[in-house]
């Protein structure tokens, strides 16, 4: 550990009195966070940024860094001068954060839920995002429809798999000497 310049030890006072204001305003928190983490002014009483959020705030690693996510998605939002509505919920971030492009996506979300969308709006905006990076194939469509799943539109790999193991587990069986698959419904080759 090492001694503060007079400068830093003032600059950590400021940010940790925004810290006690409030964990309401998770912006200034996260921001506060991110100096202190940055510019590593927790060095004079603790070793580790971990142990400072630990021992001095009472949270996890993982939570601070939540705070600095959430506080930096914030940012980047409402630097858009077309961005009228900024994100005001800690939570709604967090889900922001996980996207490729949160400024995108929250626009997106916007446009279809209003001003004041839910953590789960984003979350749902971002994962059918995802899925289309990843999307299946034509013959693992082509197989799911041939064992009685339905496809409306583009589906991801991941999602086209699970379809594929639920309709197998239920329906489909294999043949042992000739490996084609039945249907235990109608007991047809598939």
């Amino acid at each position: 550990m090492s001694a503060l310049l007079p400068a830093e030890a003032a600059l950590l006072e400021q940010l940790e009195v925004k810290i006690e204001r409030g964990f309401a305003t998770f912006t200034e928190v996260g921001r506060a966070l991110t100096t202190i983490r940055d510019n590593r002014l927790y060095r004079e009483t603790h070793r580790t940024f971990a142990t400072y959020l630990d021992e001095r705030w009472g949270i996890s690693r993982a939570r601070g860094y939540q705070f600095i996510e959430a506080a930096s998605v914030v940012d980047a939002v409402s630097t858009r001068v077309d961005i009228a509505v900024p994100v005001s919920n800690e939570k709604v971030a967090r889900e922001l954060a996980k996207a490729d492009d949160p400024v995108d996506v929250w626009e997106t979300v916007r446009e279809l839920n209003g001003d004041k969308p839910t953590a789960t709006q984003v979350r749902a905006v971002v994962q059918e995002r995802q899925q289309l990076k990843n999307p299946a194939s034509d013959k693992q469509v082509a197989y799911l429809r041939s064992i009685g799943g339905q496809v409306d539109g583009p589906i991801s790999s991941r999602t086209a798999s699970k379809k594929i193991d639920e309709l197998k587990a239920h329906r489909i069986c294999t043949c042992a000497t000739c490996g084609q698959h039945w249907d235990r419904e109608t007991r047809r080759g598939l």
